[in-house]
């Protein structure tokens, strides 16, 4: 019997330890994602057809920008080949754009994606002086 309750006892140990660790990972999971959160996001004209795109981080995150001329397909990718480190500023380059279209985009900042209240931000270059 006494075999028994040790046994339990060490099952317990080991459940209690697990769920403190796996607490602890979910608290720092998060607490790291919301560090990388992208804010003050600017759009400005860089150019005939060029637009820039940049964002502040609270921490150094590494971010990209995925974006289309839907909001269903966002299957192309911007990056800043310049900064290819962690930063907490980030600034992509988009080219070609044509000023007759609308295109949607995220921020991707530390594999997490980000946008308008889950949705891709939209723009179109005739509107952004």
């Amino acid at each position: 019997m006494k075999f028994k309750k040790k046994t339990l006892l060490i099952l317990s140990i080991i459940g209690c330890l697990f769920l403190l660790l796996g607490g602890v990972g979910v608290v720092l999971s998060l607490r790291r994602t919301s560090s990388c959160i992208p804010v003050n996001v600017f759009l400005s004209k860089d150019g005939e057809n060029v637009i820039k795109i940049s964002w502040k981080t609270r921490d150094s995150c590494l971010g990209y920008i995925l974006y289309g001329e839907s909001s269903y397909e966002i299957e192309r990718v911007a990056i800043n080949p310049e900064n290819l480190e962690k930063s907490r500023e980030h600034e992509v380059i988009i080219n070609n754009l044509l000023s007759t279209n609308s295109y949607y985009f995220i921020i991707v900042s530390d594999e997490q994606p980000y946008g308008n209240n889950g949705k891709a931000i939209a723009f179109s270059l005739r509107d952004i002086e």
